[in-house]
């Protein structure tokens, strides 16, 4: 959370909890843990009040998802998950990440046959404000920088890049790492 208290993790039972560090406690959260699909990749909202996470269709082992993927958002006391329309029902969309001043929400996603796009989403009217092409596989581990101008992200192709979040010109290219 953004206060440093409490911490949203995924479960090797693939649902979605909030850690309360000074109780020491876990708690399910309601409309993110239901043990028909699995739930991963949780992200606080910059006000606290909000998580974003990933629904997924199919998972053959614990944190892994296995088809398309959806990215939902949940009161993070639990509530009825909604799901963010256009970033869900048609892809693999993962790894969503609100920017500093809650404005946006950045995730990666793909439909079938074309993987490899960063999106950055409206959090206000849910609507998308930016869809990059940077990769023709799977992206990985959206983050904003402090300021929320830029977006990186890690590629299979073991590059870490870093875009504009509003104009999406590539801005970081590094290509050093091969692990």
């Amino acid at each position: 959370s953004p206060d440093g208290g409490k911490l949203a993790v995924s479960t090797g039972e693939q649902d979605i909890y909030v850690v309360d560090l000074e109780a020491q406690t876990a708690s399910p959260v309601p409309g993110a843990s239901d043990p028909s699909v699995p739930e991963q990749m949780p992200s606080w909202s910059s006000d606290g009040n909000t998580i974003a996470f990933v629904v997924g269709t199919y998972a053959s082992t614990p944190f892994s998802l296995d088809g398309p993927c959806d990215i939902y958002t949940v009161p993070h006391t639990g509530g009825t998950p909604t799901p963010l329309l256009g970033a869900s029902g048609d892809g693999f969309n993962y790894y969503p990440a609100y920017s500093p001043d809650g404005k946006w929400l950045a995730a990666t996603a793909g439909k079938p046959g074309r993987m490899g796009e960063v999106q950055v989403w409206n959090v206000e009217t849910r609507e998308l404000a930016l869809s990059q092409p940077v990769s023709h596989d799977t992206v990985y581990g959206v983050r904003w920088s402090p300021d929320g101008k830029l977006v990186a992200f890690g590629c299979p192709d073991n590059t870490v890049r870093a875009i504009d979040a509003e104009t999406g010109e590539q801005v970081l290219f590094q290509g050093a790492h091969n692990d």
